[in-house]
């Protein structure tokens, strides 16, 4: 699915209406996990239940019904940040992978798609944080203080999620020496605009208002 496809926008609005199809998606998606985890010897030497499992993929956001259905006890964590940043973020990251395979998506159709993906996110998951069956599921933090002070942010998260304490010395000297190995800027600096993939802060309001 790429950027500059026409058609992907009205596949991903159908597939968000279609509870039935995504929970089929995430049937396969959790036989692919649990074929890769099987043949991770640092996870399959573990007794089952004592590794928590990681991943960040935030258009998870998109498709709640079915991730919730197939994964009932799955703990969601969010780094809220201003969308007038993170969505023009997000639409040069869709522009790049349109390249990447062949596409030419204009600057605008990305905008247009993040805009739109966002919305959708931020929708579901107040729908999701409103049912009370939920409640202790999910983690809010800011950006900025996971970019200040990681040790708190992820101390919060724990609290939150009430899977842990105090994070244990080796985890936060693990976290300062990762910090210091890869500094904020290391491969280059990020540089995107509103305006380069139609966007406004007026028009972001808009999308999100409701």
């Amino acid at each position: 699915a790429l950027a500059g496809d026409p058609l992907l926008l009205a596949w991903q609005k159908s597939l968000v209406c279609d509870a039935q199809r995504q929970v089929e998606i995430y049937k396969f998606y959790k036989q692919q996990l649990q074929l890769a985890l099987y043949f991770d010897p640092d996870y399959s030497s573990q007794q089952p239940g004592s590794v928590q499992i990681v991943m960040k993929c935030p258009s998870h956001a998109l498709f709640l019904q079915g991730l919730t259905k197939v994964f009932p006890n799955a703990k969601l964590v969010t780094v809220n940040r201003s969308p007038c940043v993170s969505i023009p973020s997000l639409a040069s990251l869709l522009n790049s992978v349109g390249r990447l395979y062949g596409s030419s998506p204009h600057p605008h159709q990305s905008g247009i798609l993040a805009l739109h993906q966002t919305s959708t996110m931020t929708r579901n998951l107040n729908v999701l944080k409103s049912n009370e069956q939920f409640l202790g599921s999910i983690a809010e933090i800011q950006y900025h203080q996971l970019i200040s002070d990681p040790v708190a942010a992820i101390t919060s998260i724990y609290k939150q999620l009430g899977v842990g304490g105090q994070l244990s010395v080796e985890f936060q000297t693990a976290i300062a020496q990762y910090l210091n190995n890869h500094p904020k800027g290391q491969h280059g600096v990020h540089r995107y605009t509103l305006e380069e993939f139609g966007l406004s802060e007026e028009k972001i309001e808009e999308a999100l208002q409701d």
